[in-house]
């Protein structure tokens, strides 16, 4: 994802390698949210979770991407 143009922000790849070389779990980072949110539906079960965190610009739109996931998979 492209980082935010502000002296505080994280670009998703440093965060991802970050979390990577610290906390025993699997992390990636994506092009884009509505990557991040389809590759979330894809590799998580029925029973599993998917967490999101960002800011709330970021929010609403995996808001938008999780709506439209959900109706996709609704047809099928």
């Amino acid at each position: 994802m492209e980082t935010p143009d502000n002296p505080r922000a994280l670009s998703s790849k440093a965060l991802a390698e970050f979390v990577k070389n610290n906390y025993d779990v699997f992390v990636r980072s994506f092009n884009n949210i509505s990557e991040a949110v389809s590759a979330a539906y894809e590799n998580t079960d029925i029973n599993g979770a998917i967490i999101a965190c960002g800011s709330l610009s970021h929010l609403a739109i995996i808001e938008k991407e999780v709506s439209t996931c959900v109706c996709r998979a609704c047809d099928n």
